[in-house]
């Protein structure tokens, strides 16, 4: 072995010993290292904003070592509005891994112009149409800031974190849902695409999933000759079922 490869060797294993015994200067010294420059990225999570644009907003300096301090490339990530959250982690000598949280859109609104919000009222940058999204929409004309960015209507807001809610807990549920519509004062009703059940869900914004829950229950136990109109889940501990008119 040549001298060269010799002192090589010895000098990561100091290196090595004296960052392992601290974690203080663990990671500054491993930068120290030969042989940990950054050759791959990969992207994860990226959906609406897509790998090579997430690279991008990155901007990961060619002479990066794997050891580097990655927070300035979250908080850049991180300010684009459509990532919520947004890691850097070391997958290997050479390897780095972006793992990105988007925000999840949850309804469809018109402003007149048919748009995409999620459930804190914000206008997302997103085309409905090319990225054909299967989400409810939010009747009425939505009113929105000069800026386009935000939902000024508070009970409309108050809809979309209903949805936001049932998103997380029932996606099958909402993915069976046309049309929203803000019933005053605390309450949505639901216009489903499947009408085998139900053609209409009435359900509080103050406690949506626990309410669906005693509705899907109601529906199970429902054998009455005719179909079911609507399903009312605003009322506490009972469900309203309507059934569809002899006429």
């Amino acid at each position: 072995m040549s001298r060269r490869a010799l002192r090589r060797i010895y000098v990561i294993a100091t290196v090595s010993v004296i960052a392992a015994s601290s974690p203080m200067w663990g990671p500054h010294l491993f930068r120290l290292l030969p042989g940990t420059s950054v050759r791959h990225v990969g992207v994860v999570g990226a959906r609406f904003v897509g790998p090579a644009h997430a690279m991008s907003l990155a901007s990961i300096p060619d002479e990066a070592s794997v050891w580097d301090d990655f927070r300035p490339v979250e908080e850049r990530l991180r300010a684009h509005p459509l990532i919520e959250e947004a890691r850097v982690r070391r997958t290997g000598m050479h390897s780095l891994e972006i793992a990105v949280t988007e925000v999840e859109p949850v309804a469809l609104i018109a402003t007149p112009l048919l748009m995409v919000a999620d459930a804190e009222g914000r206008v997302l940058p997103l085309d409905p149409i090319s990225t054909r999204l299967d989400l409810p929409i939010l009747s009425g004309n939505v009113p929105i800031d000069e800026s386009e960015e935000w939902i000024t209507d508070p009970d409309r807001v108050r809809v979309l974190a209903a949805l936001g809610r049932l998103a997380r807990e029932n996606p099958e549920f909402l993915r069976q849902v046309s049309e929203v519509r803000y019933l005053a004062p605390d309450a949505m009703e639901m216009m489903l695409v499947d009408a085998r059940h139900a053609e209409r869900i009435l359900l509080p914004l103050s406690n949506p999933v626990a309410s669906l829950t005693q509705i899907e229950t109601a529906l199970d136990a429902f054998t009455g000759p005719r179909p079911l109109r609507s399903a009312d889940g605003r009322f506490s501990h009972q469900v309203v079922l309507a059934v569809e008119s002899d006429g």
